[in-house]
């Protein structure tokens, strides 16, 4: 540009002649990247202001993402909404920034280097136009962006403390010891008998199940949506409920239901106490409202929940039903969220000491737990499961509940930022926990044994079977999933079924019948569509292997 008048509405440009750096031979020249980095350094330095807003900006639209159809597992993204609702928000020191830092925008003429296309130019930290550049690395020539972020790094560190974006330390995942439980072995299991389940004609263009409970043989329920567009993510979708009767999978009534979104758990403990939670679809935190309904043997209706007005960033990742009575677990902002009904009313429930905020953890945050899951087995013997940091320890947690308070329970595992996200078995002294990472422990009798999923990511659920094995859901980037169960020592995987016309699929929930060894598992299957759409499926585990669709 060589000349611009905001009044006359006036640009006077140069036409530059020159070549794209991508896709030509100067996408290997160091020499490239080297000018471009010193381009990035004087556009940088032109300004440095502070912006009080910038970081809530951007943790609302993570959650606005996060809200939109994609592949995470269920739970995966209720801790990470869990934890981005947590995070802090002070200034942030933000300079002129390109917004589209890379070769395709780089222009080479005589050996010199100019840059194009600033469309997405807007006041920024500076390491946002680096992480731009190192995100597309692995699609241009290794090595050399390598040198050149190198040369960027060294021209900028001056521009990055000016703006304060230097950051902290950044530590590497701690390895879990497994105090001398050898690691689990992964071998290929025997056909164990999955099967897709025949469901009733569901809306489109998406729909997908998030979750699976089931009290005896003729009673199951899973939630969900259908009717979602992701042309329209703020404004469709409509809560499904779809019901068992030990035969059929068929449509559940619910009460007139004026709002968009979805539901994401149940729970029940018979088949005339079940419980589901859900949100409302919305652009920010502050429009979504939670959504409590609960099944009477007769019809569903709606709870009233007063810490899911959409006021106050309530995000409920956990649910379980016991005696009559419903827990719901997960956090607002920093602050931990355990609300029981008793059969009238909701009450709070005060987390454990080393969960409220005051202390400090690592990094100088302050002190934090994050609830995923919930387990009922008694009402003076409640387990929760995810994480925490305070001073001293940070890692996946346990906490009990013994009819008086919360109390965490570690389990060996230390210096690790992995989480659990779900929580399973039979009783109390026979527990199941599993999360990031392949993260499996088993607890019984008081101790605890890390049985790590060593081919596993994070894993979204886990159940126990009638034998009291584990049976876990590896969705893999494919995408694809597998279920994964534990006995005699080793992990046992088979692939999931998936439909004919799929292309893809990813497993959200499961559930085991009680006294039964038939299963449920709950999730949505790729259709060949652009954009991308989903459909729900079930699937259902016999103990007769079987290859054959359910109609």
């Amino acid at each position: 540009m060589l000349h611009g008048d905001a009044d006359a509405k006036l640009l006077v440009i140069r036409y530059l002649p020159a070549e794209l750096v991508l896709g030509t031979e100067h996408a290997d020249d160091p020499h490239v990247y080297r000018q471009a980095g010193e381009l990035l350094a004087l556009l940088h330095a032109q300004d440095v202001v502070t912006d009080d807003d910038y970081e809530r900006r951007e943790n609302e639209k993570s959650l606005a993402w996060l809200g939109r159809p994609h592949r995470i597992a269920a739970h995966t993204v209720r801790r990470l909404r869990a934890e981005i609702t947590g995070w802090p928000t002070p200034s942030a020191s933000v300079v002129p920034t390109h917004g589209d830092w890379q070769p395709r925008n780089w222009l080479v003429h005589d050996g010199v280097v100019s840059v194009i296309d600033f469309g997405r130019a807007a006041m920024r930290p500076a390491f946002t136009d680096l992480n731009r550049l190192a995100d597309l690395q692995g699609r241009w020539h290794r090595d050399a962006i390598i040198r050149a972020m190198r040369k960027i790094a060294t021209t900028m560190a001056a521009v990055l403390l000016a703006s304060g974006c230097t950051g902290g330390s950044v530590g590497t995942s701690t390895s879990v010891p497994s105090d001398g439980t050898p690691e689990a072995v992964v071998t290929d299991a025997p056909t164990p008998g999955w099967r897709l389940a025949a469901l009733p004609e569901l809306a489109g263009p998406t729909s997908v199940l998030w979750d699976v409970v089931s009290v005896d043989a003729t009673h199951a329920w899973a939630v969900g949506s259908e009717a979602y567009s992701p042309a329209e993510p703020n404004d469709t979708g409509t809560p499904l409920i779809l019901q068992w009767d030990g035969t059929n999978w068929a449509r559940a009534a619910l009460p007139a239901i004026s709002w968009r979104g979805r539901l994401d758990l149940v729970a029940a403990d018979s088949a005339r106490n079940v419980w589901a939670v859900g949100s409302t679809a919305a652009a920010t935190p502050e429009d979504q409202v939670t959504h409590v309904l609960h099944y009477d043997g007769s019809a569903w209706r709606e709870v009233p929940f007063a810490r899911g007005d959409g006021e106050n960033h309530a995000l409920i990742t956990g649910l379980t039903v016991l005696g009559g009575h419903a827990w719901l677990v997960g956090n607002d902002r920093n602050d931990v969220i355990i609300e029981q009904w008793d059969g009238r009313s909701w009450r709070s429930h005060q987390p454990p000491a080393e969960c409220r905020t005051g202390g400090t953890s690592f990094g100088g945050m302050p002190n934090f737990c994050t609830l995923t899951a919930i387990k009922a087995f008694g009402p003076d013997d409640v387990w929760a499961a995810g994480n925490g940091a305070w001073k001293g320890f940070t890692g996946p947690l346990l906490f009990h509940w013994n009819g008086t308070g919360w109390r965490t329970v570690q389990v060996g595992i230390n210096e690790d930022e992995s989480s659990f996200e779900a929580l399973a078995g039979p009783s109390s002294s026979e527990l199941w926990a599993v999360g990031d990472g392949g993260l499996a422990v088993r607890g019984s009798g008081g101790s605890f044994e890390l049985h790590r999923y060593t081919q596993g990511g994070a894993l979204p659920d886990v159940v126990t079977d009638l034998a009291g094995q584990p049976w876990l859901i590896d969705n893999s980037p494919a995408p694809s999933a597998s279920l994964v169960t534990y006995g005699s020592g080793t992990w046992a995987g088979v692939p999931a079924p998936q439909p004919s016309d799929a292309t893809g699929m990813s497993l959200h929930g499961l559930a085991s019948i009680p006294d039964s060894p038939l299963m449920f598992a709950v999730g949505a299957a790729d259709l060949p569509t652009t954009p991308r759409y989903l459909t729900a499926v079930v699937l259902e585990y016999a103990p007769a292997p079987s290859t054959e669709s359910r109609h």
